[in-house]
């Protein structure tokens, strides 16, 4: 299976009804690159399902600009989507796959040193210090 792209979701794409694509993704599309500006795409999660989705590009232009239109809103709240989650695009034989792996990635910051209190941190024996002379 050829990896076409990788990305780590953020706010923008979980809240737009469009996916912004790296440009260099585009050479994996021959729709795209036989002079059109968007093609149909029949993608495959990892539990199998079938997604539509419109690829499309700008008509005009030097920049082509590549997005996932059609599809990508219903994908996103479907599969329950967050921001830090990875999407991995890739293909193979079979066609298009799509695959999102959600890692830990939220952090409570702790802005009050007074909320520490019900947090006990265990005795651990000290470890011994070791002094350096960096003036000798």
């Amino acid at each position: 299976m050829a990896e076409i792209f990788s990305k780590l979701l953020t706010r923008v794409d979980i809240e737009s009804p469009k996916l912004v694509v790296p440009t260099r993704a585009l050479r994996h599309f021959m729709g795209i690159l036989e002079g059109g500006h968007f093609m149909n795409l029949q993608v495959m999660d990892w539990v199998e399902q079938i997604w539509n989705f419109k690829l499309y590009t700008r008509p005009n232009g030097p920049y082509r600009k590549p997005v996932l239109t059609k599809g990508w809103a219903q994908f996103v709240r479907a599969k329950d989507l967050r921001e830090g989650d990875e999407l991995i695009f890739s293909v193979n034989g079979d066609g298009y796959r799509i695959v999102v792996l959600r890692r830990p990635h939220r952090f409570n910051i702790i802005m009050d040193v007074n909320e520490l209190e019900p947090f006990i941190v265990p005795d651990y024996p000290a470890a011994p210090i070791h002094e350096l002379d960096l003036f000798v």
